[in-house]
């Protein structure tokens, strides 16, 4: 079941400028999502955050842009709190450097990717941080 609560506030933001006082008004939302029991999901204007079922540990979560896709640097984590990767996206799609780790820290995988492709050099390592292999895109 999927309930959705929506948490509204309201920001004054006053201005002045040259002796002249105008006041607006600018709303904020923020959206948590409900998936079942355990899950939760936080959208807020220009970022998004998911936990793991039951905790308040984040499982993922980056900047999106007004669309809702994700824009910026976009972090995922093990269930443990330890990263897992590090993503860089552009209006929804993959655009710069992207790292992967294993549950240990160390750096599982490392590449960049040019719209959604792999590019360039790419370097897989074992647990241990040892190469084990490179491939070129």
């Amino acid at each position: 079941m999927k309930n959705t609560l929506l948490l509204l506030g309201f920001v004054n933001i006053f201005f002045s400028a040259c002796s002249d006082e105008t006041e607006e008004n600018t709303k904020t939302t923020t959206e948590i999502t409900v998936l079942d029991d355990e899950d939760l999901i936080e959208r807020m204007p220009n970022y998004y955050r998911e936990y793991f079922p039951g905790k308040k540990q984040l499982k993922l979560g980056g900047p999106t842009d007004n669309d809702g896709r994700r824009h910026g640097v976009w972090e995922s984590y093990f269930e443990h709190g330890q990263m897992n990767s590090t993503t860089y996206f552009i209006h929804g799609v993959k655009e710069g450097h992207s790292v992967v780790y294993y549950p240990n820290g160390s750096i599982h995988y490392i590449g960049e990717y040019k719209n959604d492709q792999k590019v360039g050099l790419w370097k897989t390592y074992n647990e241990q941080g040892e190469l084990i292999s490179e491939d070129e895109f």
